[in-house]
């Protein structure tokens, strides 16, 4: 048997690290950044790359040179393996490209009639015909508007396209602002063809404060086609928005780096909500469209820097399955995400980038410029992940500011993950305080009254039944908890208070009375104290009960000025919500505390319990010899003596609270909601493993998040059963005399 102890204790051991090993080999690729490898350059070409793209399908490649010339080619396994085709895609005699963006199907081209920057046309032209990765593709451009000649030099052009309206967009050097909308027809069965609309100059505004440095250096069109963002000579930006029977009106006017700092350029990441800004010396600010609280227009905020390329920034590409940018200057390119602002990816170049992009499965990373072009294959799954993303405070998209959110999932594909833990955390530690609040007291109480003032004969019935309460499932429970008890307390919170607090006092003063006219130390009361206490406790608890809603109409007034509907009655969920602030739910951290708290006490009591039933009989005898009451004995000898055992049965209740997970799941509301409000829903690690560990992809982010919640609940209560440990070897020793 001995030796059989040893292996199974041994074996329990190697569980325990192999299941330890296991999940830091789950949480370990979180901590990498990207994998860049095999750079790959072609250089036939062209020179003068301004535009390049990588194929939707990862078929093929395209590169448009400000020549005029279209270089389409293929690939294989992320790898060029050859120029396919060369075209020459001039629209009009003596024009060369000059600026473009491309989407939608659509080319947005600068031209030049005869090489001079002064004499700027804008061409939009409409890609037909159009089949991506076909070895015999052919692009024609048809010729679909133009913006007549402008006398000065086109210094930037844009698209965007959403389901309401698209719009143009051509920014030049002597300041002035073309825009146009193209407008969708509504039919009985839905959306229809499109109207173009007519080209339209936005004059610069903003008074006199605004009216210098009003030079075009940059234009950009959201993918949602309402708006315009146009970057000046000096780093002024205007934010243009379009509305509906009114036309364009200038909603916001900012400066990204500082009034009078020159900026090196913007672009947005995926989804066009956020903007980022180069400001020079390697730093690029992210703004954020967000509510201003005034006016509750979305405006731009300064969300904070990000790190960027060494140099001025020349251009921002992005991912189109994440938050990931590849950021570009004369020296350096940069992969860093937007949101947690961590660096994945640091590459040196030795000549200027014109255009960078990612493929449609951001897996391959394109580079232009006036060597031709590059290539790189990139392995960056977890780019969500990073310290700041799991414990730092960050400003997500549409955010009124910084916050601590999770949030694994939604149903838009430019939705940003949000993985931090401290809700989760603070969830786990707030189900066990609440929990532990209700149990501890009572788990306590009942076990020092069980073990000395109780007649053997009671406790012989008392501590079993008090052990058979932990059998019961902790579904059932929880079931309980939800579909009877939330309801039943929703309207009767101040019932409970009364409760809470007018049993235990109640019980107190009965006691003392009873102590001073009652029979005392001696006779057929003793040890049966409890014949007494429960009847009265509980037509005292019945008592308070039906008074609560007196005292709720009394106290609990909602003033008028609130705007409530039941305003100046007495409702303490409104109360709560309308006085102190603070939310108001049905399935909250009290009633979690309640249930759970049913859950811990068997465990608490069982523990403790014992520890008073093994305090020496002499050191009670000597202390009733010498005249010390019951309750004098139980007090003063038993409890500090039992003092290591009380700790433990904490400490393992404490573990067994931040461990629940189904009374958590069903009662708790489920919310990540960072606070310590009791009557707010929660939701801990432990339960937010078993709610989403079944809909998290294998490998993926949210997966190897899931285990760091694991880990982290592990290394807590690893921690809490450590220092339990310790402080129950000190009481130990100090009391090892006695």
């Amino acid at each position: 048997m001995g030796w059989l102890i040893r292996v199974m204790g041994v074996g329990v051991i190697f569980a325990v690290g192999a299941i330890l090993l296991f999940i830091i080999w789950q949480v370990l690729p979180l901590g990498f950044g990207a994998r860049v490898s095999d750079v790959v350059r072609v250089a036939d070409v062209g020179t003068g790359v301004r535009l390049c793209g990588l194929k939707p399908d990862g078929a093929g490649w395209w590169v448009w040179s400000e020549t005029g010339d279209w270089f389409e080619g293929e690939m294989a396994n992320g790898r060029p393996v050859r120029v396919k085709s060369r075209q020459e895609l001039l629209w009009a005699e003596g024009a060369r490209a000059w600026a473009w963006e491309a989407g939608f199907s659509t080319l947005v081209v600068g031209a030049l009639q005869g090489g001079q920057p002064e004499n700027g046309q804008v061409w939009v032209l409409r890609l037909v015909e159009v089949s991506w990765g076909g070895l015999d593709s052919e692009f024609k451009l048809v010729e679909e508007s133009i913006l007549g000649e402008v006398d000065s030099e086109l210094v930037s052009v844009s698209a965007g396209q959403g389901a309401e309206g698209r719009v143009y967009a051509a920014g030049f050097a002597n300041g002035e602002l073309w825009v146009r909308r193209d407008f969708r027809r509504r039919t009985l069965v839905g959306g229809g063809g499109w109207r173009a609309g007519e080209w339209e100059k936005l004059a610069p505004g903003g008074g006199a404060e605004h009216s210098g440095n009003v030079g075009v250096a940059g234009v950009l069109v959201p993918d949602t086609g309402d708006g315009v963002v146009v970057l000046r000579v000096g780093g002024r930006t205007e934010y243009w928005f379009y509305v509906a029977g009114r036309g364009w009106e200038l909603r916001q006017i900012f400066y990204p780096a500082g009034e009078g700092e020159q900026v090196g350029a913007i672009g947005f990441v995926f989804g066009d909500v956020s903007l980022l800004v180069g400001t020079g010396a390697g730093k690029v600010r992210r703004w954020s469209l967000s509510h201003d609280e005034g006016t509750g227009a979305r405006v731009f905020f300064d969300v904070g820097v990000l790190p960027g390329p060494e140099g001025v920034l020349r251009g921002v590409g992005n991912n189109l399955r994440n938050k990931s940018v590849v950021l570009f200057s004369e020296q350096e390119l940069v992969i860093v995400n937007a949101t947690t602002g961590s660096v994945r990816w640091r590459k040196e170049i030795g000549s200027g980038v014109s255009a960078a992009a990612f493929d449609a499965a951001g897996s391959v990373l394109m580079a232009c410029g006036a060597e031709g072009m590059r290539l790189w294959r990139v392995d960056d799954p977890h780019q969500d992940a990073g310290w700041r993303a799991f414990f730092g405070k960050l400003w997500y998209e549409g955010r009124s500011g910084p916050e601590y959110v999770w949030q694994s999932t939604s149903g838009t594909d430019t939705f940003e993950p949000k993985y931090s833990l401290l809700p989760l955390i603070v969830g786990s530690l707030k189900g066990a305080f609440y929990s532990l609040l209700i149990a501890v007291p009572l788990a306590l109480g009942l076990a020092l009254y069980v073990s000395q003032m109780m007649r053997p004969a009671a406790r012989a019935v008392m501590k079993p039944l008090m052990e058979l309460m932990a059998s019961i499932p902790s579904v059932v429970l929880g079931f309980i908890g939800a579909l009877w008890l939330a309801p039943l307390l929703a309207p009767r919170v101040p019932s409970l208070l009364m409760i809470v607090g007018g049993v235990p006092l109640g019980v107190l003063v009965v006691g003392w009375l009873f102590g001073i006219f009652g029979k005392g130390r001696t006779g057929w009361w003793t040890g049966r104290e409890w014949f007494l206490v429960i009847p009265f406790a509980g037509v005292l608890a019945w008592m308070l009960w039906s008074l609560g809603p007196v005292v709720e109409q009394v106290v609990f007034h909602v003033p008028p000025a609130a705007g409530a509907a039941d305003a100046g009655a007495g409702n303490f969920p409104t109360w709560w919500r309308e006085v102190v602030g603070l939310s108001y739910e049905q399935r909250n951290a009290l009633v979690v505390g309640i249930v759970m708290g049913f859950a811990v006490i068997p465990v608490i009591f069982t523990i403790a319990e014992d520890a008073f039933t093994n305090v020496p009989s002499s050191l009670k005898s000597g202390a009733a010899a010498l005249g010390a009451s019951r309750w004098q004995v139980a007090w003063m000898v038993v409890v500090p003596v039992a003092l290591s055992g009380i700790f433990s049965a904490v400490m393992i209740g404490l573990g067994r609270a931040i461990g629940e997970t189904m009374i958590v799941v069903m009662v708790s509301g489920n919310t990540a909601i960072l606070d310590w409000n009791p009557f707010n829903g929660m939701r801990p690690l432990s339960a937010n493993i078993a709610v989403e560990m079944p809909e998290a992809a294998r490998g993926s982010t949210h997966y190897r998040v899931l285990f760091l919640g694991a880990l982290i609940l592990f290394v807590m209560t690893f921690v809490l059963n450590t220092a339990a440990e310790f402080v129950r070897s000190a009481f130990r020793k100090k009391m090892k005399a006695l």
